[in-house]
Parts: structure tokens; C-alpha cells; sequence
């Protein structure tokens, strides 16, 4: 009987049908047994004995894959493959699956609805309102702003077809692949990383993290910003330089930030004392339907897998190339 690594948690939670589906095939799991976010030095410890792996962001290393001697497979849910090295493990032949498609509608809510709280900042209004001042702050509207979005794949796209319902004065899009039917469909500006950091009003983040993309905003992107800019990450931690971005956020300039993913996760750093940023727990996919879709995925290809069945979502040849760069 096979053996299965379930990291991420909570698992099976609101919807016990993954769960179900691997009790169904037979397959003998443990979920997470330090019911906390698993270190690298956590999976080294506990790793040898299994087969399978449900993972979540943390990290796979080179030293992780050694301590896995019967590893042969690794299912992420969630897209980012960044936290896994893929190639050792492809040395080691160890097949890895994603859910590439589960996960854009909710992260791009949630982009969306950071947009709007900074706008208005409720964010900062609800922290004044519990320490007794009322303070009725101007905000902005989406019909003013020029906004831009960095990354136009799976998230990106979704949140610009967010945006193009909402509705805003100017829509700049920056990627390395030009989509022209997406720009077709939706009437937006291609431009460059530097025109976006230059004019746009809000700026949201949706690239993977590949060596280019890690510290693609520093303090020198920072300043050519706008003072009150708004910006959004719900992408990677570590495509914004956090510690360049409490040092600008500290001298006025940078009108407002919201932070879903951080370079250390769980994160204790020094933007927790800046009130005009706003902090999650890594919660972009964190919506019911969105996580048991992209359980129920990840456990589909384990089963899959271990019943020598072709795999439904395996991380293309592309993400691997992209870690050798």
C-alpha cells in the first residue's frame, strides 16, 4: 500500500471528498503532524518513509530529495513550483503534478478586493475605529485609475477581466509573452515593467518566481513610482524586496500596500509596523471551492499515478527550464 505525505493544511477541510477519494483507493496517508507550516528541516526528518508527497509551498530541496529514497511522486497544490527543484527531482525520477487552473479565480478576487480597500482604505479605518479615532478619510475610485498588472497568465488574466468589468481610466499590462487575443479582447495597453512603475496608479503582481522575477522591485523601482501608489502582491514573496519596501513605505512615499506572500513565510518582519499595509497569511487560494477543487485535483493525479494511469496535470517541460536559467 502505498504511503502519502500531505503537508498542507488544513486538508480535507471544508470538503472531505479528497480525502474519501484516497481512502477509496486504498492509499494509506498522514496529514501533517506538526499542524503547522512544515520546514525544510521538518521534511527532512520525516520524508524517507513515503511514497507520496501532497505538498503545499514549502520548501523541496536538493537535501530533502536525498532523505526521500522512496519518493516517486509529488503533487503541489497550488501552482508555484518555485519551492520544489525540479530538475534533481527529475533526476531522481520523481514525477511532479500541479493544479494550474484551480487557483487563478480566487487569488484574483482577492487581488480585486485589495484594490478596493486600499482605494478606500478600510484597511487603515478599521484599525483607527478599535483605537477610538474617527477619522473619515477621501478615497479614490477604479474610474480614476490607471492600473497596472504585471503578469498576464492564468491569475493575471482573470484579473483583467476583473477590471475590465469594474471598469478604470487606462489598463497597462506588462508580460514577457504578448497575448494578443487577450489584448484584443479586452482593450488594454501592452507596456514596459518601468512605464508601469512609472504611471500607474495601482500595480498588481501575477509572474511566477523565477530568478528574473526575484527582487523585480527594489528600492530604486520604489521610487520611480508614483508617491501614492498602491501596490498588490498575491503572487510570490520575494518579487518585492520587503525590507526596500519598509524603508520607502517608511519615508511617506508609497500610498498603500497589500502583501499576500512573503519571502519567509510565516512572516514577522518589519512591515507589520506600517499600518497602510495591509498583511495576509498566504490566503490567495484560500476560498472553499477553490481549495477542495485543488485537493481533489492533486489527489486525483496521486491515484493516478500510483495506478499507472496517465497523469492529468504534470508540471510542463517549460517550468523546468525555467530553474535551470
Amino acid at each position: 500500500m502505498a504511503k502519502v505525505l500531505i503537508t498542507t493544511i488544513p486538508f480535507g477541510d471544508p470538503s472531505p471528498k479528497s480525502l474519501e477519494a484516497l481512502n477509496k483507493a486504498g492509499i494509506n496517508y498522514t496529514i501533517n503532524p506538526f499542524n503547522r507550516k512544515i520546514t525544510e528541516e521538518d521534511l527532512k526528518e520525516i520524508i524517507s518513509e513515503y511514497d507520496g508527497l501532497i505538498a503545499g509551498t514549502e520548501t523541496i530541496s536538493k537535501e530533502v530529495l536525498d532523505q526521500a529514497p522512496n519518493l516517486k511522486i509529488i503533487a503541489r497544490v497550488g501552482v508555484g513550483t518555485d519551492g520544489i527543484d525540479l530538475n534533481y527531482a527529475k533526476n531522481k525520477n520523481i514525477k511532479i503534478t500541479y493544479t494550474p487552473d484551480a487557483p487563478g479565480p480566487a487569488i484574483a478576487e482577492l487581488a480585486i478586493g485589495f484594490m478596493y480597500s486600499l482605494l478606500r482604505s478600510t484597511h487603515t479605518a478599521n484599525l483607527q475605529i478599535r483605537d477610538g479615532k474617527w477619522n473619515r478619510s477621501i478615497g479614490r475610485s477604479f474610474s480614476d485609475m490607471t492600473i497596472g498588472v504585471i503578469g498576464a497568465g492564468r491569475v493575471g488574466s482573470k484579473v483583467i477581466d476583473l477590471i475590465n468589468k469594474i471598469g478604470c481610466k487606462e489598463l497597462l499590462v506588462s508580460d514577457i509573452y504578448h497575448n494578443e487575443i487577450l489584448k484584443e479582447q479586452y482593450g488594454f495597453e501592452w507596456a514596459s515593467k518601468e512605464r508601469v512603475f512609472q504611471e500607474a496608479d495601482i500595480i498588481t503582481f501575477h509572474v511566477p518566481l523565477t530568478a528574473d522575477a526575484k527582487g523585480m522591485v527594489k528600492k530604486e523601482q520604489l521610487l520611480l513610482m508614483k508617491e501614492d501608489v498602491l501596490l498588490i502582491n498575491t503572487a510570490r514573496g520575494g518579487i518585492i524586496d520587503e525590507d526596500d519596501l519598509y524603508s520607502v513605505m517608511q519615508t511617506g512615499h508609497i500610498g498603500g500596500a497589500a502583501i499576500d506572500v512573503f519571502d519567509q513565510e510565516p512572516y514577522a518582519g518589519p512591515l507589520i509596523n506600517i499600518d497602510r499595509c495591509l498583511l495576509t497569511p498566504h490566503v490567495g487560494s484560500a476560498s472553499r471551492d477553490c481549495r477542495a477543487k485543488m485537493e481533489l485535483e492533486s489527489v486525483e493525479d496521486i491515484i493516478r499515478f500510483f495506478n499507472n494511469e496517465e497523469l492529468l496535470s504534470p508540471v510542463p517541460e517549460s517550468e523546468y527550464l525555467l530553474q535551470k536559467k
